[in-house]
Formats: structure tokens, C-alpha cells, sequence
């Protein structure tokens, strides 16, 4: 592989980082600069694929995750409600992230699935999270936490089916 040399001028806050940044088997600015670049890279094809997007977003939210369930033993409780939003994060940002995308190379892309899948993935989370109201004693922390939040919504719920109704009869 041919390489390039480079020259970069940083200011110090961004020296001071990238020396206290910890990086496997890159010691030096160089070899950090490098994995950096490769990270990126990697990152940029990762968000082309959907399930490598996915996978990626759950990486990002693992250490999050982890702390929350230690968070959790401890104190002998559970969030069925961050449980849910821990699930179904990544595959709606993926969704979002990778796009629409053409069926072919050099046609159009298909923007009706794209928006398609993209609801899909919002209204599993939707009805996933309406689940939660359907007992008075779900696995929330706050028991009633879904429930006080779900009065606004069966109004507007309410308000969709009276406006189907009309449209069926006119």
C-alpha cells in the first residue's frame, strides 16, 4: 500500500486529547491519527449496510446499556419502558441512517419503501410502548409512568378514527 505523508497542525486542546486518548496498539500521534482515519472509514461503510448500522448503534449504546442494568441490580429494579428504547433504537436509526437506497445501481431510489421501513420500525416502538398501559402495574420504575402519558394520546387516537370515519362515508 503506498502511503502519504501528511503534515497537521492541531491546537493544544486537540494535542492534550488525542495524547490521553486510548487507542489498542496506537501509541504514538501518528498511529493514533491512523486508527482514527480507519475508525471513521469504517464507520461511513458500516452506515451503508442495514444490519451494520444497526449493529453499530448498539455499540454505541452498549456501555450506556450495561451501566443502566448495573444501575438496576442494584437498586432491584426494572424499566421494561429503557428496555424498549435500548431494543429498538438501533434499528429505527438505522433505518434512518442508511436511507433510501435504489433497487439497482444507476436507478431511481426507492424513496416509498425507505419511508415505508422507516414506519415500520416507528410503530413497532409505538405499539411496543402503548403495550406498556395495558396493566396498571408494568415494569416501570414508576409504575404509572406510561399511563399518565397515555390520556393525550387516545385523544389523538380518538381524533384519527372520527376523521377515518368521515372520510369512509364522503
Amino acid at each position: 500500500m503506498k502511503t502519504s505523508t501528511l503534515s497537521v497542525r492541531v491546537d493544544d486542546n486537540d494535542a492534550a486529547f488525542l495524547a490521553a486518548l486510548d487507542i489498542a496498539d496506537a501509541h504514538t500521534p501518528s498511529e493514533k491519527l491512523r486508527a482514527l482515519l480507519h475508525e471513521e472509514r469504517s464507520r461511513r461503510e458500516r452506515l451503508r449496510d442495514r444490519v451494520e448500522a444497526t449493529e453499530m448503534f448498539a455499540d454505541m449504546l452498549r456501555d450506556a446499556r450495561r451501566r443502566l442494568r448495573r444501575a438496576e441490580t442494584e437498586r432491584g429494579v426494572r424499566s421494561e419502558f429503557l428496555a424498549k428504547v435500548y431494543d429498538r433504537l438501533p434499528e429505527i436509526m438505522a433505518a434512518a441512517s442508511v436511507g433510501p437506497t435504489a433497487a439497482k445501481p444507476g436507478k431511481p431510489l426507492d424513496l416509498e419503501w425507505f419511508e415505508t421501513d422507516t414506519i415500520e420500525e416507528v410503530f413497532v416502538f409505538i405499539r411496543e410502548i402503548l403495550e406498556l398501559g395495558l396493566t396498571t402495574q408494568n415494569r416501570c420504575y414508576d409504575p404509572v409512568a406510561v399511563e399518565k402519558r397515555l390520556e393525550p394520546v387516545l385523544e389523538i387516537v380518538a381524533l384519527i378514527n372520527l376523521a377515518m370515519k368521515r372520510r369512509k362515508k364522503g
